[in-house]
């Protein structure tokens, strides 16, 4: 089992404390941190944001050397190895982490370390947090702030929040129950999220023939500023929205639907039904795949209809979606110039920032 216990001293200097323990029979030892993560298809190098790496073995530091910008050599005896670093958590949107006086927020794949030849064993967490502290995560809690998963895969693919402030709504479709956690304030109530959430869920899975998972997690970050972003995951997702003020206008409140109901779709359409170069992943260098078209393409049509089928759109709130599309499809005039397979290629160049007209 690799084991990781995660704490911080001073939650506004935005460092949390990682220690990560293995046992190996080897003397020597590869162990790497991911380079990209799984819903955006652009290489981050996370271990940017890394500093003081020390490893250790019964007690004493050992000898450890870089071989690569995100990858780690270690000669070490034959037994349990411990390695610790910080983290520096404080990127804000639905695929990075977070930590202030408020809350600790993690997507472990920026900053949990893998062993090549270990990802399919169980993985642990141990959270060093207030006691007061609620968590929500879609990981397995097997003891207080203790939680547990069958893989690396598992764990990256399972992002926390920890608060004492979390809001929980939650609501229960075909047996299988669905929780909503917010971070922030929302100005719905309980009844109305319920009200909007529960007939989208239960349409997809009429559609889809059932639900792949016993619980899902909405983990939403209701931001003060303006920000959208959501992030597809094994049981759950995490959605950044703002400025939370707004959400009480429909304008606003629409997108955060919109949002919600694709990513939701994403618990079949890529996240089980996943292009053959992404399985599994590989998480130290580009996944080029052509049918990006299918994996975003195909979750945002459906993710809209779902709305409209359900009655949660109006057909005019439904038709406006199908504009904006038709728009921004028109409007660019790389159609001319690239394939939707070359484009899917090229997401690792220009799919996030701005390369040639």
């Amino acid at each position: 089992m690799i084991r990781y216990h995660i704490g911080y001293d001073n939650p506004l200097t935005h460092f949390i404390r990682v220690t990560c323990t293995f046992q190996s029979t080897d003397t020597e030892t590869e162990i790497r941190l991911p380079a990209w993560r799984p819903g955006r298809y652009q290489v981050q190098n996370f271990a940017k944001n890394i500093r003081g790496f020390e490893v250790s073995q019964f007690g004493r530091k050992i000898r450890c050397s870089k071989a690569s910008k995100d990858t780690w050599l270690i000669r070490h005896e034959p037994g349990e190895v411990v390695v610790s670093y910080e983290y520096y958590a404080f990127k804000m949107d639905a695929g990075n982490s977070w930590l202030d006086e408020e809350q600790l927020y993690l997507n472990f794949i920026n900053f949990a370390l893998y062993l090549p030849e270990q990802m399919n064993q169980k993985h642990q967490v141990v959270l060093d947090v207030p006691q007061d502290y609620r968590v929500a995560t879609g990981l397995e809690e097997v003891g207080s702030f203790t939680f547990e998963c069958e893989s690396f895969y598992a764990l990256v693919d399972s992002p926390l929040m920890a608060s004492n402030s979390l809001r929980q709504v939650s609501y229960e479709v075909g047996g299988h129950d669905f929780h909503i956690w917010i971070q922030g304030k929302l100005p719905q109530t309980d009844e109305a999220l319920i009200a909007d959430f529960k007939p989208f869920t239960l349409l997809q899975m009429e559609v889809m023939g059932g639900f792949p998972c016993p619980a899902y997690h909405f983990l939403i970050q209701c931001l003060p500023y303006n920000h959208y972003h959501g992030v597809e995951h094994l049981n759950s997702t995490v959605i950044t929205i703002g400025p939370g003020h707004e959400l009480a206008e429909r304008k606003l409140y629409k997108e955060f639907l919109g949002v919600s109901c694709h990513e939701l779709f994403h618990t079949w359409n890529v996240i089980r039904i996943r292009p053959a170069e992404m399985s599994p992943y590989q998480f130290d260098k580009e996944n080029y795949h052509v049918t990006g078209f299918v994996t975003e393409g195909v979750t945002t049509y459906y993710g809209d209809l779902f709305l409209a089928q359900s009655g949660v759109f109006s057909q005019e709130e439904y038709l406006g979606e199908i504009n904006k599309l038709l728009k921004r499809h028109y409007s660019n005039e790389g159609r001319k110039n690239y394939s939707v397979a070359d484009s899917s290629y090229d997401l690792w160049l220009d799919g996030y920032e701005r390369g040639i007209p």
